[in-house]
């Protein structure tokens, strides 16, 4: 935390645990790092862990040696081995040192084993999921199963397999060293490929060069016969952490990335559920398989996309790039912000609304005249919008639009009272109209200076979750000289 608020970031984000447990792996063997050479010291709080106490007679009698060694004779001359004895004293000064700054780093494998103790204590304690419910009445209703691919550890999606009585293969079962990791469709059943490990995936290492490491999957009652944390028989989950251990050459890491790609081949949309895009190697799958086919979609379950636009990292990046088209207003990315427990069957079920022209998306209807202001209905024929602005413009008798005027406009008769009497006081320029959500199908009000038998111009600024910029639509209405105020 101290390091992230040095370098101007928000300590909480530095509170994450695979970075924590990759870096107590990194510093169990600090000196074998390949920048190893080029760091003169670590951190003082580094040093100072595990490290023994020192008197100082190591480095004292070192430094004596060291300037007898400097030092002219009797007769005020240097010995012939004057050189080799410095030599030999900088080489004792800097092991002593060297031996100070190391310490013992037996105290970092004691922090990783207590941290995954507790880590395992935590994430086995499931609780309800019901809310996910609906992923287990998919994988029995559609054809071929589901397939599911989780960076996650927990046993959540086992939970629910036992509870729903939904049949459940992780592909690691009968996996060996040296062989394909694959998954085939079969109906009811849900394929679970856990990239990083599981909690109840135990590394049984190898005993030698040539033997490769293997993984076997514990059972409850294998948990009854042997407590996991016996000092005697170490059983620890295979989990990958940190960015130098995911794509890892030893275990089943890269067969499970190569099954990844092969799941998500299969496949043309991805629904993707509490992924914060943090992983390089799985934004880089999904970037491959989204350039690969212009018919793949992703469908983001997650409350905080409404906040996305101006964010610099690869879940902002998707929805730019595949986000609504200027062409003809279709998307190859739906946006459900919201929750899991609120929002899963939504995501599952999302329907991409099919491409839709400006001119279509919005219709702009003359609801009705009073004596200073006139209503227009703006009614949302296209997919439903997060926000809209509508500036009103009026046209002169030619009513060529190119010479329209703008006027203010407001969300209701107050509204544009407020705006015209702030315009005469302040003599500032007009003002629009800020609508809020509009649902497909559904409409809003538009209140303006009371204008007859003119060409009025509605431009819509539109936003939508998965259009980080929004996109702009003009409607062109002649009003009447009378409104008919019995239409819908």
């Amino acid at each position: 935390m101290g390091h992230q608020s040095e370098n101007g970031g928000n300590p909480l984000e530095a509170v994450n645990i695979e970075r924590l447990i990759s870096a107590l792996r990194l510093l169990q063997e600090v000196e074998g790092h390949e920048a190893a050479p080029f760091v003169m010291t670590w951190k003082p709080s580094v040093h100072s862990l595990g490290s023994p106490t020192f008197t100082g007679s190591d480095l004292g009698r070192a430094g004596d040696r060291l300037m007898e060694a400097l030092s002219p004779s009797s007769s005020g001359r240097r010995s012939a081995f004057a050189g080799r004895n410095v030599e030999s004293a900088v080489a004792e000064i800097s092991k002593a040192a060297i031996s100070a700054s190391r310490g013992d780093r037996k105290v970092f494998k004691q922090a990783e084993d207590a941290i995954l103790e507790e880590l395992v204590q935590i994430l086995s304690a499931v609780s309800s999921v019901d809310y996910l419910e609906p992923v287990a009445r998919l994988a029995q209703e559609q054809e071929g199963g589901l397939d599911i691919l989780t960076l996650n550890y927990d046993l959540v999606l086992e939970t629910l397999a036992r509870d729903s009585k939904v049949n459940l293969v992780t592909g690691i079962e009968n996996w060996q060293p040296g062989t394909p990791l694959s998954f085939s469709l079969e109906d009811a059943r849900i394929n679970l490929l856990k990239m990083h490990g599981s909690l109840n995936w135990q590394n049984e290492g190898a005993g030698s060069p040539t033997e490769p490491v293997r993984i076997s999957v514990r059972t409850d009652e294998d948990g009854e016969k042997d407590d996991q944390w016996n000092w005697r028989r170490p059983v620890k989950p295979w989990i990958v952490v940190g960015d130098r251990e995911k794509l890892a050459t030893d275990g089943p890491t890269l067969y499970l990335y190569a099954a990844a790609q092969e799941m998500l081949s299969r496949t043309n949309n991805l629904v993707v559920i509490g992924y914060g895009f943090a992983d390089k190697h799985v934004n880089n799958l999904i970037r491959d398989w989204m350039l690969s086919d212009d018919d793949r979609t992703i469908t983001l379950l997650d409350p905080s996309l409404q906040s996305l636009v101006d964010r610099n990292d690869f879940r902002a990046a998707l929805i730019r790039a595949y986000g609504v088209s200027k062409k003809d207003l279709g998307s190859r990315i739906g946006i459900v912000p919201k929750g899991a427990r609120d929002g899963l069957v939504e995501a599952l079920r999302y329907q991409y609304p099919p491409p839709i022209s400006r001119d279509e998306y919005f219709t702009v209807l003359p609801r009705g005249d009073e004596d200073r202001y006139s209503i227009a209905r703006i009614v949302c024929d296209g997919p439903s919008v997060s926000n809209v602005q509508v500036s009103v413009s009026v046209g002169d008798d030619s009513a060529d639009e190119t010479h329209a005027s703008p006027v203010d406009a407001g969300t209701s008769e107050s509204d544009l009272h407020d705006k015209l009497q702030r315009q005469r006081s302040y003599g500032r320029g007009t003002f629009y109209a800020t609508l809020g959500p509009i649902e497909h199908g559904k409409h809003q009000d538009v209140f303006f200076p009371r204008k007859s038998r003119r060409q009025i111009v509605f431009a819509l600024q539109v936003g939508r979750p998965d259009a980080p910029y929004g996109f702009f639509i003009q409607k062109t209405v002649f009003w009447p000289a009378e409104v008919d105020q019995t239409r819908p």
